[in-house]
């Protein structure tokens, strides 16, 4: 038997399970599939900014496990504190469970443990094949991360820049919890163009490292954490839970997001900051995104989505060819760069400033150049 939907969303992550609540919202019949049985597991240090908070329209503290006030940054043994305005700390099992959830009670149908292993689409729609039944969809919405099956189907490019990362959970004594609670911690001399992290959690610490992927750059990863850990002084007597590895596909590069009846969103489409690696907040902001040009196709019977490859490429990819830029700069002499951070007040305001959503990558750069040019009358960065 097929059942029919208006959009199918394959994934239930933060930008899945966004785009499915606000489609929900828009009174169209959605399905919301996830492959695994939630709540579960996903590899990421979960930090969520002002931005997360301003771009949801409902509470999420039922999924914080710690409410952060300060970031650590570090080169090595070489560290400083700064004030961090205010963000949180997340597990994704529990976080990305209560995004599905509130899809859910919007009046998006969510079926979890259904990994879809076929889609075939055509004019009026797509043939999607699950564990267990054929459906039958208007439109699809990929959120079905890095490897997912909906981009393959539609026929649209694969992922140009990649990062890749290893992070693992682990239980520490409380000397290391109290050592870390409230603060983000980020150590940028741990391995070549990339970073190790230290988020808290509620009772436990969220341990990683990634990098940026490019020609010549290859590690073993997880040598390379089990040599962090070793060495990072506060990680002492700490024990691994378990570790996952995952590739991060970076945005930056203009290009196609949507595919007759389809559209890709978060990990599926590549919005995550080049920089940082970062990508709750694009997930969810394209999941809204997704969500509204879809129901604007439906509102005006036309199905070219053209539209929402537009906005993700003006709104987000935009300005993230600036964050590109920067990384090129940053993690080509981290040392520096570090030492320029952790001495200049005004370089860590914009970075506070670019996390809770004022200020943008673009305007950043500027400012700095601006800043730059009267240094020599000032003699202060």
């Amino acid at each position: 038997m097929t059942a029919e939907w208006d959009v199918v969303v394959v994934g239930a992550g933060p930008g899945g399970a966004y785009a499915a609540y606000g489609l929900a919202k828009a009174g169209l019949r959605v399905l919301l599939l996830e492959k695994e049985k939630i709540p579960r597991y996903k590899p990421c240090g979960g930090g969520l900014t002002t931005k997360v908070r301003d771009v949801l329209d409902f509470d999420f503290a039922p999924a914080v496990e710690q409410t952060i006030s300060q970031v650590s940054i570090a080169y090595g043994a070489e560290r400083t504190r700064t004030p961090a305005g205010i963000a949180w700390a997340v597990m994704r099992d529990k976080f990305d469970a209560l995004l599905a959830e509130r899809a859910a009670r919007a009046g998006a149908e969510l079926r979890d443990a259904q990994p879809v292993s076929q889609i075939a689409f055509d004019a009026r729609g797509a043939t999607i094949t699950t564990k267990s039944e054929t459906l039958r969809a208007a439109f699809v919405v990929g959120a079905d991360g890095v490897n997912g099956i909906v981009r393959r189907a539609a026929g649209l490019p694969p992922h140009r820049r990649l990062a890749v990362a290893l992070e693992a959970e682990m239980e520490a004594p409380s000397t290391a919890l109290d050592e870390w609670r409230g603060t983000f911690h980020l150590d940028f001399g741990v391995i070549p163009w990339g970073y190790g992290w230290i988020f808290p959690k509620a009772e436990h610490l969220s341990v990683g490292i990634g990098y940026f992927m490019g020609r010549g750059r290859q590690h073993d990863l997880r040598a390379e954490l089990a040599r962090y850990i070793g060495v990072e002084p506060s990680l002492r007597g700490a024990k691994e839970r378990f570790a996952r590895g995952h590739r991060v596909p970076l945005g930056g590069q203009f290009a196609r997001y949507h595919a007759p009846r389809a559209a890709l969103v978060g990990d599926a489409a590549g919005v995550v900051d080049p920089f940082t690696a970062e990508g709750i907040y694009y997930a969810i902001r394209s999941g809204q995104i997704a969500a509204e040009e879809i129901a604007s196709a439906f509102d005006h019977d036309e199905f070219d989505l053209s539209a929402y490859t537009r906005r993700i490429n003006t709104e987000i990819n935009s300005d993230f060819r600036y964050a590109w830029a920067l990384t090129q700069v940053f993690y080509r002499m981290p040392h520096l760069a570090y030492h320029i951070a952790a001495r200049s007040v005004s370089v860590q305001d914009a970075a506070m400033e670019m996390a809770e959503g004022p200020s943008s990558y673009r305007q950043t750069i500027l400012n700095g150049m601006k800043r730059l040019l009267k240094r020599g009358n000032t003699g202060r960065v």
